[in-house]
C-alpha cells in the first residue's frame, strides 16, 4: 500500500499516520508472537525530536519503541531490535547511512515534508527509493509535488 496525505500544517498528519502505524504493528505483534516489524520515519532534521516527542505523547510504549538516529555516532549496528522498532531519521542521515537502511525490509516507510523529495536525479530521492517497505505514506502540505512518490516500490 502506498499512500499521501496531504493537508495544511496543523490538521493531525502525524497522529493520523501515528494511529495507522500503532494499529499495524499490533496487528503484526500479534502475528508474529509478540515481535515487532521494524519501521522507518524519514523527516528533515528539525523534525527528528518533533515525531519521538508526539510518538512519547500518544502513542503506546509497549507498541511503538523509537530510536532516534540523528549523528554519525548513532549507528543501526548499535541499534538493539529488542528495545525499538520504530528508526527516526534524516532525510540527510538516511542519504549519508542509506547502505545501513536499505538491507531490512519494513513495514512502513513514512516521509513527511515529502515535497522536498520533488527531484527524482536528488541523491536524497535516490535514497528513499532504495528502501524496501511493505507500506509506504507520504506527507506534504504540498501535494501536488508527490506525484513521483507514489509510484516509488
Amino acid at each position: 500500500m502506498s499512500a499521501a496525505l496531504c493537508d495544511d500544517m496543523g490538521l493531525g498528519k502525524t497522529i493520523q499516520t501515528l494511529s495507522v502505524l500503532q494499529e499495524e504493528i499490533y496487528k503484526q505483534q500479534i502475528k508474529m508472537d509478540g515481535k515487532s516489524p521494524f519501521s522507518l520515519i524519514v523527516v528533515p532534521s528539525s523534525l527528528t525530536e518533533h515525531w519521538h516527542y508526539e510518538i512519547q505523547r500518544f502513542c503506546d510504549r509497549s507498541i511503538i519503541r523509537p530510536y532516534v538516529f540523528s549523528s554519525a555516532q548513532n549507528r543501526v549496528q548499535n541499534w538493539n531490535p529488542d528495545r525499538f522498532n520504530l528508526i527516526i531519521i534524516s532525510y540527510l542521515m538516511l542519504s549519508k547511512h542509506i547502505d545501513q537502511f536499505k538491507e531490512n525490509k519494513y513495514l512502513f516507510l513514512i516521509l513527511d515534508e515529502a515535497h522536498l523529495l520533488k527531484n527524482p536525479k536528488a541523491k536524497i530521492y535516490k535514497a528513499v527509493k532504495e528502501i524496501p517497505a511493505q507500506h509506504k505514506i507520504a506527507l506534504t502540505g504540498t501535494p501536488i509535488q508527490v506525484i513521483y512518490l507514489i509510484s516509488i516500490e
